[in-house]
């Protein structure tokens, strides 16, 4: 529980577009420690799944998430953002 409570943090640099994209992701990652598939998030969202694509990169060089495979993303815990 520690580990979520590190990992969540309130965004300050975000498009309302990418806000609703990241609280989505983190609310489906603290139900079942899961990331949702890009396309998922599309689907919910109502968004293209190119447009989600676009703003999940976003999203990893603001630093929220960490690509670690080619398709496969992670969030940042708190204590390594680097948000100003």
């Amino acid at each position: 529980m520690q580990l979520l409570k590190q990992i969540f943090t309130k965004p300050t640099n975000m498009t309302p577009k990418q806000q609703k994209i990241y609280n989505l992701i983190c609310k489906h990652h603290k139900k079942t420690g899961k990331i949702l598939s890009n396309v998922a998030i599309a689907e919910q969202l109502g968004f293209s799944r190119q447009e989600i694509d676009r703003q999940v990169k976003k999203l990893v060089e603001l630093g929220y998430m960490q690509k670690v495979e080619p398709v496969y993303y992670v969030l940042t815990p708190v204590e390594k953002l680097s948000v100003q």
